[in-house]
């Protein structure tokens, strides 16, 4: 798999109906012997359900190969990370590639999401960002709680808007991997 990649299952969460299909973004470090995939729970979503309340270790599931041209590019530039919400998944993967990369390239690593319950990953990427040495980072809650922490758990309270990173002074020259929900993406 490449970095930024997804697979799709064909999941049966009930014997007698007929397979329900969904795709989801490959979200750790490209690896041929496994894949992992990160499932954000929806509350009556049936494969979600099915996923994270039925399935047990052994348990075999039919997995496609994976697909999709939304894939970090090899080369030396400038790499921005750009995501909102779920949109965080497949850049996950391409910042595991980047810090298992012996030679790093430059990466801002910016994300938005509504609070810390809505911050998937959020340890896991500070960790991987820690292995960079010129990465930088900010994150955005749009609708911060009481128990947020300014500077630790995020950056700024707001969207991520082209003022945004106008002000963060984001190279216009560098790669750029944008994933999120459409309104974000129309922004």
């Amino acid at each position: 798999p490449l970095p930024g990649q997804f697979v799709v299952l064909r999941l049966r969460p009930q014997a007698d109906a007929p397979p329900v299909l969904r795709s989801y973004s490959l979200s750790g470090l490209p690896e041929a012997t496994r894949y992992r995939i990160t499932i954000k729970e929806e509350p009556h979503g049936i494969a979600s359900t099915y996923l994270t309340m039925q399935l047990r270790t052994g348990d075999v599931l039919d997995v496609s190969a994976p697909r999709g041209a939304f894939t970090l590019e090899r080369g030396n530039s400038i790499v921005v990370l750009l995501s909102a919400g779920v949109g965080v998944t497949p850049v996950l993967a391409m910042l595991h590639a980047l810090a298992a990369d012996t030679a790093p390239r430059p990466v801002w690593w910016i994300y938005g999401a509504r609070n810390r319950l809505d911050h998937p990953c959020a340890k896991e990427a500070r960790d991987l960002l820690a292995k960079l040495p010129q990465a930088r980072s900010h994150v955005r809650y749009s609708r911060p709680e009481t128990t947020d922490r300014l500077g630790i758990d995020f950056d700024a309270a707001g969207r991520l808007t082209v003022t945004a990173l106008e002000q963060l002074r984001v190279p216009r020259e560098a790669d750029f991997y944008l994933c999120g929900p459409a309104p974000f993406l129309e922004d």
